[in-house]
């Protein structure tokens, strides 16, 4: 056997342990064919067929010939349930084995091409995203047994602006660009979705990761797009997330989402790491994504406000986005922290009233039991119960539309048409229908 294969050019690993042969194909993913047999030891054979098949699942091309004693039918039977692809009596001659190697070598190639085919974003070349996805499941078990995990997740800055005015053509060769630029550096590269692709990085070092990011940053940064005027650039945001203790999957690319979020309200082609010690280290909840979606005020408002403190009004406003925050499963400590970053981007100071040292998220906090408890001036308290009425009278899914189109630092933002007895933190009776901020002609029932 050793012979036949070697004269059709095959590289063969021979074995006497059956252990070692079946941590070969464990730990070689460039192994596509095992020949084993009924006397294997100390690993029987029918159980190296067994776990090879776990082994590579559905992940991988694996051909396994198992080599039985003359006319034992019943050996044969077990070893194909057991995952075997085909067998051979120990008598055969050559020509035989001849033949079965050929059908071996038809079906590993159509396997191969049928992986590559389940794993690969057609359109840009990385692995897609179920392919990533049981890449980093992965990942994170080796994690929880020591090993460190890093992701990097990143999209293209202003991806809609080349659409749209360079065409689709030229977006398609963008995200090409991503994954050869990855695939250029050695990186596992996964497209996740639109423009956006996560790397997953094993066995490295915070340090470590934030410098191939900024070398795969670099490496995109040099490509040039062929358009029709000539060529045009292209630059991404990237966000960097460590794995923590107890991590799932999705804990860790949200994380390294907030982080690309960061790199990214820097205008953009920038590397970003959550910060040590910040909230958006703690394991994120299912609400975390909601911070990302909020968004920061815009020039013409900071520029209404003049950096003037907070109003009563204001506040009041702010702690009901906390309450829709809070009510869509972001944790309370998050959400506070979160609307807290907001104020301090907005340039929006504390009221005058309160003390040096004093800081947003414990002011809001305060505010908000009190708002809560119904004992502000009562022009404070509807502007908060008209804010969370409006809220409460729309669909689930709605809401957060809502507060994104309301900008809730605008001073000369309307209030909305909501009445007081819309509010209904303890069951009251709840009016039919109620005018929304932004659309004053359409009304919904609650």
């Amino acid at each position: 056997m050793l012979r036949v294969l070697q004269d059709r050019g095959h590289d063969v690993l021979c074995f006497e342990d059956s252990r070692e042969a079946l941590e070969a194909v464990r730990t070689d993913s460039a192994i596509d064919m095992l020949a084993t047999g009924a006397f294997a030891m100390p690993i029987s054979g029918i159980e190296v067929c067994r776990e090879a098949r776990l082994i590579t699942g559905g992940t991988r091309a694996l051909y396994i010939l198992f080599v039985i004693p003359a006319c034992d039918s019943l050996t044969k039977i077990d070893a194909l349930d057991s995952g075997a692809d085909e067998t051979l009596d120990e008598f055969s001659g050559a020509e035989e084995f001849q033949a079965k190697l050929r059908v071996a070598e038809r079906i590993t190639s159509l396997q191969r091409e049928l992986v590559k085919e389940a794993s690969t974003d057609y359109l840009s070349g990385a692995d897609n995203r179920r392919s990533f996805f049981r890449k980093l499941a992965s990942a994170c078990s080796n994690a929880d047994r020591g090993k460190l995990l890093f992701v990097i997740y990143l999209d293209i800055d202003r991806f809609k602006a080349i659409n749209d005015r360079y065409g689709h053509d030229v977006g398609d060769e963008a995200l090409r660009t991503i994954a050869k630029a990855a695939h250029e550096l050695d990186l596992f590269v996964g497209r996740l979705g639109g423009d956006e692709f996560g790397v997953i990085l094993e066995g490295s070092s915070l340090s470590r990761a934030v410098r191939t990011a900024s070398a795969l940053k670099e490496k995109i940064s040099a490509a040039q797009l062929r358009i029709s005027e000539g060529t045009t650039g292209v630059t991404c945001s990237m966000g960097v997330s460590e794995f923590q203790a107890g991590d799932s999957p999705d804990d860790l690319l949200k994380r390294a989402d907030l982080a690309l979020y960061q790199a990214k309200d820097s205008s953009g082609d920038a590397v970003a790491t959550t910060p040590k010690g910040s909230w958006m280290n703690g394991r994120p909840s299912l609400g975390v994504s909601l911070v990302r979606l909020l968004p920061r005020p815009s020039a013409e408002v900071r520029d209404r406000r003049k950096r003037q403190p907070a109003s009563a009004a204001l506040v009041a406003r702010v702690c009901a986005v906390i309450d829709l925050l809070i009510a869509s499963g972001l944790d309370e400590d998050v959400a506070f922290e979160a609307m807290g970053q907001k104020l301090v981007l907005a340039e929006i100071p504390l009221p005058t009233s309160q003390t040096a040292g004093s800081s947003w998220p414990d002011y809001l906090r305060e505010q908000r039991g009190w708002l809560r408890s119904g004992e502000p001036a009562e022009a404070v308290l509807n502007e908060y119960k008209s804010v969370v009425a409006a809220l409460d009278a729309m669909a689930p899914h709605e809401r957060v539309e809502w507060a994104l189109e309301n900008d809730v630092w605008d001073r000369r933002r309307e209030r909305p048409s909501a009445p007081t007895s819309m509010w209904n933190p303890i069951g009251l009776p709840v009016a039919t229908e109620t005018v929304l901020p932004t659309s004053p002609t359409k009304r919904i029932a609650s």
